[in-house]
């Protein structure tokens, strides 16, 4: 982030009794935290993502600009999500908030925040909010500008528990 003279915040939060999925349903809530605090449109990345390219910000020029991972799919990918600083946008937030929220409470649910992002974009009001999905934002592979970083399962996975949460 330093190298690409990207502004960011991370906090440190500590999920010790967490399991992966569950760590992730806490990303609505620090989104909105942070949209609040910082009162300035905002850029989620996972921090296990790697920087391939930088990109241009002028990207984002709608409420909520999330990656497509997979153009078939036509599913957003909950690594990269930009959210404006406006009502439209942090009432799609918060619809996606209170999803994860009630997984939350779930101990058997596996799906983690990504999930919960899809079932918030095919049904929520799309009159409510201009929506974007951008190609090749993000991906595993090589050709985009951020590549995804861990899986569920992985030692890395059970590390993210301690990992920071951050915005740019």
């Amino acid at each position: 982030m330093d190298v690409l003279k990207y502004e960011y915040v991370f906090d440190e939060l500590k999920f010790t009794n967490d399991t992966y999925d569950h760590v992730t349903l806490h990303k609505p809530t620090f989104i909105l935290d942070k949209l609040n605090q910082l009162n300035e449109p905002i850029c989620w990345i996972d921090i296990d993502c790697l920087f391939l390219h930088k990109f241009d910000l002028s990207l984002f020029v709608d409420d909520i600009c999330l990656a497509r991972r997979d153009p078939e799919k036509k599913a957003p990918h909950a690594s990269v999500v930009y959210v404006a600083n406006n009502q439209r946008a942090k009432d799609f937030v918060e619809e996606w908030k209170n999803r994860c929220n009630i997984q939350k409470n779930n101990p058997a649910y596996e799906g983690g925040d990504h999930s919960q992002l899809i079932l918030t974009y095919q049904n929520y009001d799309q009159t409510k909010v201009k929506i974007n999905q951008i190609d090749n934002l993000c991906s595993t592979g090589r050709n985009c500008y951020i590549n995804i970083g861990v899986s569920p399962g992985g030692v890395e996975a059970e590390n993210i528990k301690y990992r920071k949460f951050g915005v740019v």
